[in-house]
């Protein structure tokens, strides 16, 4: 007989007329209850993923230990989606820090940003031994092209606080030196999954070709925003299109999505899912979201990967972490050779990357 416990009626936000998170003991086991299918979460951070069977012969099992450690319930299309709860530390102080752990979490920041994830605020985060644990995953396979996109650290001139998910990381660190293992496994990474681009691509287009009504999330604007209007009535930045006002009536956070087979946003306008496509033109601030969906071959291209995510990243935490600012930085592994100096980032790997980039520090996040 299956013991099932309501532990809290309501977790998170409501969506799509009423919904909302549930946390459930089920079998004396933790579980999530969501509105919506959590075929991503299944695809970029469960341990039976095929991402992850491919992943596990080119990264340490410390990344997919600390990346892949869901375990989401099978159908992974059902509405309600269920997974069960990760434990993670809560003191940033008791967080290992360690050369393993930091090189590890340079290897994460690599692969977030390569697969397009966003919104990776602290709060869809545990920290695990080792690294963080993405556990919501709605917006994926966006075209980003910095770690800022994806508020794994924020843009220039904006309060590094305990929003972003690399915060922990930093907080009252002592031992500087750790940065530079940071640096180095994000560099690794995204050579890696370069390397690797063709079987990754493949492996995306299967999902997808599999699953074309997958909802991926669209944010038109800040959650906050909908929260100061339904709580407070205070208007937002620009206003709400009219999609937006439907669901706000219902005392919905608006919710908003694209799917692999269709083009255009869409939004939900039953109990029963049934979806309408949003009037884009209705839109008063350019919003990203609205472009199609990226071809993952041409998603993970080298273009992107290197010239792009490798390059601006590295410039970003060099900016945030000061290695290779002044005395410049070399690292040789079996993996590549790497250096920073006279403004410049040289980069020589195995694979056969010969990459060589301006160090331009005053460069702007967009």
């Amino acid at each position: 007989m299956t013991d099932v416990e309501n532990i809290t009626p309501e977790v998170g936000d409501t969506h799509n007329f009423g919904k909302f998170t549930q946390l459930k003991v089920i079998n004396n086991k933790r579980y999530y209850i969501k509105h919506r299918p959590l075929i991503w979460e299944w695809l970029f951070m469960d341990s039976n993923s095929p991402l992850c069977h491919s992943l596990k012969k080119k990264f340490p099992e410390n990344f997919i230990l600390s990346t892949f450690g869901l375990k989401v319930s099978q159908p992974i299309m059902q509405r309600p989606g269920m997974v069960e709860e990760v434990k993670g530390i809560i003191n940033f102080k008791d967080i290992i820090r360690t050369e393993e752990s930091y090189y590890n979490l340079g290897n994460q920041c690599a692969y977030y940003s390569a697969f397009g994830i966003k919104d990776l605020l602290l709060e869809n985060f545990k920290i695990v031994n080792g690294g963080i644990q993405l556990i919501d995953a709605e917006c994926v396979l966006y075209n980003t092209s910095e770690l800022e996109d994806s508020y794994l650290i924020p843009q220039q001139g904006t309060i590094f606080n305990a929003s972003f998910s690399l915060f922990p990381f930093f907080f009252e660190l002592q031992n500087k030196d750790l940065f530079n293992f940071l640096i180095i496994g994000f560099i690794e990474g995204i050579l890696k999954i370069n390397n690797a681009r063709a079987e990754l691509s493949s492996i995306i287009s299967e999902v997808l070709d599999m699953y074309p009504h997958a909802p991926i999330r669209v944010l038109l604007r800040s959650t906050a925003e909908y929260d100061l209007y339904l709580d407070q009535n205070i208007s937002p930045s620009f206003p709400f299109i009219h999609e937006e006002l439907v669901q706000l009536k219902r005392k919905d956070f608006p919710y908003f999505f694209r799917m692999p087979s269709r083009e255009g946003v869409f939004y939900y306008v039953s109990e029963d899912y049934e979806e309408k496509k949003v009037e884009i033109q209705k839109l008063q601030s350019p919003i990203e979201a609205f472009e199609p969906l990226h071809d993952p071959k041409i998603f993970l291209n080298p273009t992107r990967l290197l010239n792009i995510l490798l390059w601006r990243g590295i410039i970003s935490l060099c900016r945030l972490t000061g290695v290779g600012v002044k005395t410049g930085f070399f690292h040789k592994s079996d993996l590549m050779e790497a250096c920073i100096a006279n403004k410049k980032i040289t980069i020589k790997s195995i694979y056969g990357d010969d990459i060589t980039l301006p160090l331009l520090l005053n460069i702007k996040n967009k």
